[in-house]
C-alpha cells in the first residue's frame, strides 16, 4: 500500500486544494484486499474543480487495481468545509481537499501554501519553490504534526476579487464586507474593508443576501462555477495574488494529506 500511495504521489497532478489522506485510511488499506475510503472535497457536484477531485478518485482506484473504492462527498454532503482537515485527523474521513485559510488556526503553514497576497502567477517560480528551496520539507513537516502526509502541490488560477459595486481606488474598500479568509483578510483588513471568514458554497448567497459586498479567496473558474457574477457584477481588474496552490496527490488546491 505504501508503495501504491508512493505511485500515486508521483503520477496524479491537481489544482489548487489541499487533500488529506489519513493514516488510519493507509494502515486499513494494507489489511485488505478492498478498501473503501471517503474523499471530502469544499466544492458541489458539477464544478470544475469538483470534477477534478472525482477525476482523482478515479486514478486511485485505477492505480490500485481496484483494491480501493473511492466514495466522493462534495460541499454539503456529510463534511462542512471548515471541518474537513479535522475530520480526516480524526479519521472520519480517508482523504480531504481542504481550502487551507479555513483551517488558520490548526495548519497556519497551510496560509503560506495556497499563496499570499501579491505572490507570484509564475508556475514554474511555485515549482521551484516547492521542490527545489523546501517548502515541500516544510509542509511535510507541519502536516505530519498534524498526523496528515502532505503530498504534491497543485497550481490554481490567480484570486481575483468580485464585488457588487465598482472598485476603483483605495478609499472604495473602506466599509466593505469582503469575504476574505486567512491572509487575504488581513490585506483587506488594511485597505479599510472588514474581512468576513465565508466557505465558497456560502459566497452566492451571503453576496446575494448582503451580508457580503464582495468575495475574494476564488479563481475565476471558481467565480463562474458558483455563478457569483449573477449578484456580483464588477471583478477588480488585477489579481490579489498570483497562482494559487495547493497540496495533493492533490489539489483547491489541492494539499494531499495522508495521515
Amino acid at each position: 500500500m505504501l508503495k501504491l500511495l508512493g505511485n500515486v504521489k508521483k503520477q496524479l497532478i491537481c489544482g489548487s486544494l489541499a487533500v488529506a489522506l489519513g493514516l488510519g485510511g493507509l494502515a486499513s488499506g494494507a489489511q485488505a484486499a478492498e478498501h473503501n475510503w471517503r474523499f471530502a472535497n469544499l466544492y458541489t457536484r458539477g464544478t470544475a474543480f469538483g470534477e477534478v477531485y472525482a477525476g482523482l478518485a478515479e486514478n486511485i482506484e485505477s492505480m490500485s487495481g481496484g483494491r480501493i473504492k473511492v466514495k466522493m462527498m462534495y460541499a454539503g454532503e456529510g463534511v462542512d468545509t471548515t471541518g474537513i482537515l479535522g475530520a480526516v485527523k480524526s479519521g472520519l474521513i480517508t482523504m480531504g481537499a481542504h481550502f487551507q485559510p479555513m483551517n488558520a488556526g490548526e495548519l497556519p503553514a497551510g496560509i503560506v501554501e495556497v499563496g499570499l497576497p501579491g505572490g507570484t502567477a509564475d508556475v514554474g517560480e511555485l515549482s521551484v519553490l516547492f521542490h527545489e528551496k523546501g517548502w515541500d520539507k516544510v509542509l511535510t513537516q507541519a502536516y505530519g504534526e498534524q498526523g496528515l502526509v502532505w503530498l504534491d502541490p497543485y497550481i490554481q488560477p490567480p484570486v481575483y476579487l468580485l464585488t457588487k459595486e465598482p472598485i476603483n481606488s483605495i478609499e472604495d474598500f473602506k466599509g466593505l464586507k469582503l469575504r476574505a479568509p486567512g491572509a487575504y483578510g488581513k490585506f483587506v483588513r488594511n485597505l479599510g474593508a472588514s474581512p468576513v471568514s465565508l466557505t465558497w458554497s456560502e459566497i452566492y448567497t451571503g453576496l446575494a443576501t448582503g451580508v457580503i459586498d464582495g468575495s475574494i479567496g476564488s479563481n475565476l473558474i471558481d467565480h463562474r462555477d458558483g455563478n457569483h457574477v449573477e449578484v456580483a457584477k464588477y471583478m477588480y481588474r488585477l489579481p490579489l495574488a498570483g497562482a494559487g496552490a495547493a497540496g495533493g496527490g492533490q489539489p483547491e488546491g489541492l494539499e494531499q494529506v495522508a495521515g
